[in-house]
């Protein structure tokens, strides 16, 4: 990805081109497909998970892998659909992690190749998941109970450690695309992050495609996102920053330490902290 500076903020916007079809993902190991449900990864493998979720991590705009604690992780699959296992997908999830609705498909359209990680007390709600080579992340303390994530086709989701919602947060990653949110995220309610516009524009005579394809969403860590913010691909947003209620990020990237509102949200004050704690 290339990047302009723009203004004399010095806010930095992402200049991306339509993505091409990204590669299909290889194949889990063989000896992960042929786990069952209660086995822990093998200590062999250990290293091959490291080096995955790192790569994904930075591919995905980030620094650091989420805290999932891969030796406490055993493969989950009481109440997941027959096709989960049959299209050599995984579920790892530690023994304290909250149950996923297994509602694992989308128009009829099973997944193949996705692998999802829970972490300690890690809680979301749905996971919606199509085509191939779908990868989600959740950390430790994560609780997005009521929120719905969505994988379409080698599509990268990871959540930092302790990240919250109100109430009925929706993301939505797909086409090689990704999002990425550093550690203790606190969200408002009705949150929605898309890393792109979900279906082609085309000029009329070219036939060639008008709009960003797979986008990538990097939230850095200790972001508040207020009620209703929008977020769509290619974006960044700095860490310790506040976005205003009802605003929409895309398209650009919202410095650190700051107060953004607007539609599209600008920074209108910097150099803030903000606490989880309500005090004078």
């Amino acid at each position: 990805m290339n990047w302009r500076l723009r203004g004399r903020s010095g806010a930095i916007d992402p200049v991306d081109p339509i993505l091409p079809p990204t590669p299909a993902r290889a194949p889990l190991p063989e000896s992960l497909r042929a786990l069952r449900h209660g086995d822990a990864i093998p200590d062999g493998l250990i290293p091959w998970f490291e080096g995955e979720l790192l790569a994904d991590a930075i591919a995905a705009g980030g620094t650091t892998v989420p805290t999932i604690g891969l030796r406490e992780l055993t493969v989950r699959l009481d109440g997941m659909p027959d096709w989960w296992a049959a299209g050599g997908n995984l579920l790892l999830a530690a023994d304290d992690a909250g149950p996923i609705v297994p509602e694992l498909s989308f128009l009829g359209q099973h997944a193949t190749n996705c692998l999802a990680i829970l972490g300690r007390q890690a809680r979301i709600h749905r996971l919606v998941c199509m085509l191939d080579g779908g990868r989600v992340v959740i950390g430790a303390g994560v609780n997005l109970w009521g929120a719905a994530i969505g994988l379409i086709d080698v599509a990268t989701v990871m959540i930092g450690d302790h990240t919250t919602a109100t109430l009925d947060a929706s993301l939505d990653a797909r086409n090689g695309g990704s999002i990425y949110v550093g550690a203790d995220g606190m969200w408002g309610s009705g949150i929605r992050i898309i890393t792109d516009d979900m279906h082609a524009i085309r000029d009329r005579a070219t036939g060639k495609r008008l709009n960003k394809r797979g986008g990538r969403v990097v939230i850095g860590a200790h972001v508040w996102l207020a009620e209703t913010v929008r977020i769509m691909g290619s974006c960044r947003i700095g860490e310790g920053t506040v976005v205003g209620a009802g605003s929409l990020v895309t398209g650009r990237s919202l410095p650190g330490n700051s107060i953004c509102v607007g539609r599209p949200a600008r920074a209108v004050r910097d150099n803030i902290a903000w606490s989880r704690e309500d005090e004078p």
